[in-house]
């Protein structure tokens, strides 16, 4: 990996470009929000990016079942949180517990050929965790918990 000190706010601009992009050209509605500032963090931001939108690509597959994707970034207690929701079919029990034990292999590749299941090693690289809940007014909320680094 190629881990660089890296300003969130930065970060979370290219992925908010990155985002918008990608949505453009969909009936999903894209809203993000950033509460997090001054804030270092050691990643790897090509990979982060790619995690990213293979998360974002994984909701706009679901096609007309998602209207809205949340892209939303806070930290608390020396922690980033970064949060991807959508109001699409959710994702069954089953589903998360393979994700979650990096045992699915996508049928079809997302993003630059990842499967959910990179998704979680490319946290697990970053010191992170994964977490998958359903939203109570349904959908599925990707959370990725990173520790901090270094504040400015």
């Amino acid at each position: 990996m190629d881990l660089k000190l890296t300003d969130v706010k930065t970060f979370y601009l290219s992925i908010v470009d990155d985002l918008s992009i990608l949505f453009q050209n969909s009936k999903i509605q894209f809203r993000h929000t950033n509460t997090s500032t001054n804030i270092l963090i050691e990643i790897d931001t090509l990979r982060m990016r790619r995690l990213c939108i293979n998360i974002a690509k994984n909701s706009l597959d679901l096609g007309s079942n998602v209207s809205e994707f949340m892209f939303s970034i806070h930290s608390e207690n020396s922690t980033l949180y970064m949060i991807f929701e959508d109001d699409g079919p959710g994702m069954s029990e089953e589903m998360k517990r393979r994700v979650l034990n990096s045992k699915i292999e996508s049928k079809k590749p997302f993003g630059a050929g990842l499967g959910l299941s990179i998704v979680r090693k490319i946290v697990l690289a970053h010191g992170g965790e994964l977490l998958l809940t359903d939203k109570p007014s349904g959908g599925i909320r990707f959370t990725i918990l990173l520790p901090f680094i270094e504040q400015k």
